[in-house]
């Protein structure tokens, strides 16, 4: 396999799952009730613009709502971030049932393990496996790394 050049059409690749790894982020899926597959990145922005373009045409308020629905869903998860902020000053395991798009804030994740070091378990695995985030965290409570993914604290010479 070693020295094989890649080929994206090869048949045995039918979404980007599928795809080597190394080559995963050069494209996205297409919804199987528009044929299914993938494309490059690249060739789904024409494809994206085309769509909305045809939904504005047939629908000129469209575009309006969609940027209204998104701008209270915003004021939304700014409220559930500014409540969980003072819940995880209270008690930094309240981060346990926060959304997965707080857990991965810094901010959030930080308060929740300056009170309870046991909280950075539910971070979101990419905070949980970023050493400079880590190092962060050790400076505000070392303790808690010991619940840092065990390659981690292996890296990191913690036991």
């Amino acid at each position: 396999m070693a020295g094989e050049k890649f080929n994206p059409s090869s048949p045995e690749y039918r979404q980007v799952k599928d795809l080597p790894e190394e080559h995963r982020g050069e494209f996205v899926d297409i919804p199987k009730e528009e044929g299914g597959g993938f494309v490059r990145k690249e060739a789904a922005e024409p494809i994206l613009e085309a769509k909305i373009e045809a939904i504005i045409k047939n629908d000129p308020l469209a575009l309006k709502r969609k940027l209204d629905e998104l701008h209270a869903e915003a004021l939304e998860v700014g409220s559930e971030k500014v409540r969980l902020f003072e819940a995880v000053k209270q008690d930094g395991w309240a981060l346990e049932s926060a959304s997965e798009y707080l857990r991965a804030d810094r901010d959030i994740v930080l308060e929740a393990v300056k009170h309870d070091g046991g909280a950075l378990e539910f971070a979101s695995e990419d905070l949980q496996n970023n050493l400079e985030f880590l190092l962060m965290v050790a400076k505000i409570n070392p303790k808690a790394l010991a619940y840092a993914p065990e390659d981690i604290r292996k890296k990191l010479g913690i036991e």
